[in-house]
């Protein structure tokens, strides 16, 4: 039995791995293939569609840019959040806010 011992591995213990500790696999920060050969293929296609692009942009309705804007508008800007407001004072009572116009007078 005492010559199993080289061939059958060793049992995992808690202290096989440590935590964060890699053992497999990509390293840390190598890009994966099939997303950047997929992303050039579509930066492709759309270099092929960009010359008629502007054509078909004039044959569209005033809405249905719009639409297309605010669709686009989505891959470039992140959505905001909805915040609720908070009162930092919870006092009930009315308060009192001050407006002072400087410059032209009305």
């Amino acid at each position: 039995m005492n010559h199993l011992n080289n061939i059958l591995p060793m049992p995992l213990t808690k202290t096989s791995f440590k935590t964060g500790e890699r053992k497999a696999g990509r390293a840390k920060g190598t890009p994966n293939k099939i997303p950047s050969i997929a992303k050039e293929r579509v930066t492709e296609l759309l270099d092929l569609l960009d010359s008629g692009i502007a054509d078909n942009l004039e044959q569209l309705t005033p809405k249905e840019r719009v639409d297309l804007y605010v669709k686009l508008l989505e891959f470039v800007m992140p959505k905001m959040a909805r915040v609720e407001p908070e009162a930092s004072d919870k006092s009930t009572e009315p308060q009192t806010i001050k407006i002072e116009f400087v410059g032209n007078e009305y």
